[in-house]
């Protein structure tokens, strides 16, 4: 008796420590079933989209207007503004200029956006980033020659590939993420 009462607690045990991976792979297999997505549909994995076209190149995707839609910042409708932000994305990464998100558009845009979040959370000045230390950066690859605009303190696209420019040039991964070892080597270039 006591080998099966441990026998179904084990069990138990298993199944409600595989149950959240099986949601997971399940939810994974939905996402690719709802692709592609095209003008007219409505999915939180749109608002992803919009804030990664915006995160990773600096697109100009539009933002929910205060008191307008569902009170999000970026809107869950695939509309014709984002619809032409993805086919600019599209040629861009030389894809099929549909305007329709398919898998070949999630696998490229995706990663470098959650690679991009990682970065940020490692400490790196990536797109989107203000600080001093930004406009430090900014100032040193402008006397290294990489960067040509503007003293802001933000990273935008111009800073970014600047930064990308400078790695490429030292032997660096060239990713755009300023992180320790990029800050060092601009530093060691001064």
């Amino acid at each position: 008796m006591n080998k099966r009462w441990f026998g179904c607690l084990m069990m138990c045990c298993l199944l409600a420590f595989a149950m959240p991976m099986l949601g997971e792979v399940t939810q994974g297999q939905a996402l690719r079933e709802e692709l592609p997505y095209q003008l007219g549909d409505r999915s939180e994995v749109i608002r992803d989209i919009r804030e990664a076209l915006f995160q990773i190149r600096g697109l100009y995707v539009e933002q929910q207007r205060p008191g307008e839609g569902d009170g999000e910042l970026w809107s869950a409708e695939y509309d014709e503004a984002l619809a032409r932000e993805v086919r600019k994305y599209q040629r861009m990464q030389g894809l099929s200029e549909t305007g329709e998100i398919d898998a070949a558009m999630m696998d490229l845009l995706l990663p470098r956006y959650y690679a991009r979040i990682d970065a940020a959370a490692r400490g790196a000045l990536v797109l989107g980033a203000m600080s001093a230390s930004v406009r430090t950066m900014q100032e040193n690859l402008r006397e290294l020659g990489f960067y040509s605009g503007d003293i802001t303190g933000h990273v935008g696209s111009l800073t970014e590939g600047a930064v990308m420019a400078f790695q490429q040039a030292h032997g660096l991964e060239a990713d755009g993420f300023a992180d320790e070892a990029t800050l060092a080597a601009i530093a060691e270039a001064m």
